[in-house]
């Protein structure tokens, strides 16, 4: 296994390792890591599964596009953004 980046990361997967052990002192530590690249690839997936859903509320909610300049616009837009997809639904 490649040497974690960051000193956080390695202190984390240290103290796991240490603290999280079974009745034999084995740790419970998943053997298995998953990529960041594979996580992007299954939201991604579940984004465009619902994306049927995601328009029909889109459409619903007459969404327009605001002016780049107009942050409390931009804003606004986000939230409902955030909002939409918060129905979706989850496979």
């Amino acid at each position: 296994m490649p040497r974690p980046k960051t000193r956080l990361v390695r202190e984390l997967t240290a103290y796991v390792e240490r603290t999280c052990v079974d009745a034999d002192r084995r740790t419970l530590k998943f053997s298995t890591e998953i990529s960041r690249s594979v996580v992007v690839r299954a939201a991604l997936a579940v984004v465009m599964e619902s994306e049927s859903k995601i328009r029909e509320e889109l459409e619903q909610q007459n969404f327009r596009l605001p002016p780049t300049h107009d942050r409390l616009a931009l804003s606004d837009f986000e939230d409902r953004w955030r909002r939409s997809l918060q129905g979706a639904p989850v496979r």
